[in-house]
């Protein structure tokens, strides 16, 4: 959508055609415009040109509508997952991943370290979960802005010692660790006033392209594609 300005004045010169591919809180109208109604009229206007609007999911095709869009011009394509890539397999655990080889119970989460994306409640939790599963174990990977906070919270509630901040990892990395896992959490939240909040990200899909059950926050696309695989492997908190 930041680039639908830029393509509309190359529709208005030269006749291409453009179209605006959405993943989520960036068609959030107010992380856009704020209050300013010109920014709205003039966003309205780029958008209205495009000769179509792609959304990831429901969620994000509901917040492109708030801005007046006619809905036939409105495409839903879902996100997919490479399944020759990411799938199944059981792993040697070589000295990258000798932490993991007595871990029975491994949690993964992956993403940016954001307020979003709910590492802080998973943190919280295993404080509790502890004391009936001491088997488990919690590998983070991902870097962002809250990874001193989160290395600071696991400390205070003494759960430092079973958690990994792996931090970011290569693709190769990333399967493995799919693959190790129990299972797959990322607990979203709305954040604010301007709506932080995520779209359909990939990697629900992928840790269920791996045949890992999944958990997630009940919050922006996350909560329809974990509708969609219910009652096979994901809930929804």
């Amino acid at each position: 959508i930041y680039l639908a300005p830029l393509a509309y004045f190359i529709f208005r010169k030269w006749g291409i055609p453009y179209i605006v591919y959405a993943y989520g809180k960036e068609f959030v109208i107010n992380n856009i415009c704020g209050s300013n109604p010109l920014m709205y009229r003039f966003m309205k206007i780029f958008l209205n040109n495009a000769s179509a609007i792609i959304s990831n999911c429901d969620f994000t095709s509901g917040l492109i509508k708030e801005w007046g869009i006619d809905s036939d011009n409105i495409v839903k394509i879902s996100n997919g997952v490479d399944h020759e890539y990411f799938h199944p397999k059981e792993i040697g655990y070589n000295s990258q991943f000798s932490l993991l080889a007595n871990k029975k119970n491994i949690i993964l989460t992956v993403g940016r370290l954001i307020e979003r994306k709910g590492h802080d409640t998973v943190i919280r939790a295993l404080a509790q979960i502890r004391q009936t599963n001491p088997n488990i174990f919690y590998v983070i990977i991902g870097e962002g802005p809250q990874e001193k906070y989160l290395k600071m919270l696991a400390n205070q509630l003494n759960v430092d010692d079973i958690i990994l901040f792996a931090g970011r990892v290569s693709n190769k990395t990333l399967l493995k660790y799919y693959r190790s896992c129990t299972f797959f959490i990322m607990l979203s939240r709305v954040i604010g006033r301007n709506h932080d909040v995520e779209g359909m990200p990939l990697v629900y899909l992928q840790a269920s392209a791996c045949a890992k059950p999944t958990i997630g926050g009940r919050s922006g696309g996350v909560e329809e594609r974990n509708r969609r695989f219910a009652q096979k492997c994901a809930i929804l908190l």
